[in-house]
């Protein structure tokens, strides 16, 4: 696919519904690789948690539409000498075609370029292995620190769910 027509627009708060239900779709949802449902129950985000993100200093949250409809979203935040990104999903119908890693590596050179970031950091379900190994495919590697499931992601249906911190360098220059 070719995503040349496609950018990172900034979000704003009026698109915190649409951004809500895509993160519930891609990790709550049966469609899509993305999806937690078998591990973890509940919604993967609301309304007020995106508004609230949207709204953070030091905060940048980017949407990438498709024939006026919402096909992709990543928040980053930086921190010190890092960028840390969340928030990550792509319609479940688009998974599969490229247009993750394209956002992906698009986040990337906006951190390295814009915020001048030295490291890229993440959070993944530690269960989530095919999630992880997509991650390390593009340059990531597991930090070893590792942290039980926070509250604020969902209702977990197996007991002992972690998460797993990712890091990639980049340079600067």
């Amino acid at each position: 696919m070719d995503f040349s027509d496609f950018k990172l627009d900034s979000a704003s708060v009026d698109q915190s519904q649409a951004i809500c239900e895509l993160l519930n779709s891609a990790y709550r949802g049966t469609d899509g690789w993305t999806t937690e449902v078998d591990i973890i129950s509940g919604k993967r985000a609301d309304r007020n948690e995106i508004e609230a993100a949207i709204k953070l200093p030091n905060s940048y949250f980017f949407v990438v539409n498709q024939s006026n409809q919402l096909a992709s979203c990543i928040h980053i935040t930086k921190k010190d000498d890092h960028a840390q990104f969340g928030f990550f999903a792509v319609q479940p119908s688009l998974q599969g075609n490229g247009l993750g890693t394209y956002v992906l590596k698009q986040a990337e050179i906006f951190a390295k370029t814009r915020l001048y970031s030295k490291k890229l950091l993440m959070i993944v379900v530690s269960q989530r292995t095919e999630l992880i190994a997509f991650y390390e495919r593009r340059g990531y590697r597991r930090t070893g620190q590792v942290e039980n499931l926070p509250a604020n992601i969902g209702i977990p249906k197996r007991i002992n769910l972690t998460i797993d911190y990712l890091e990639k360098s980049i340079a600067t220059t």
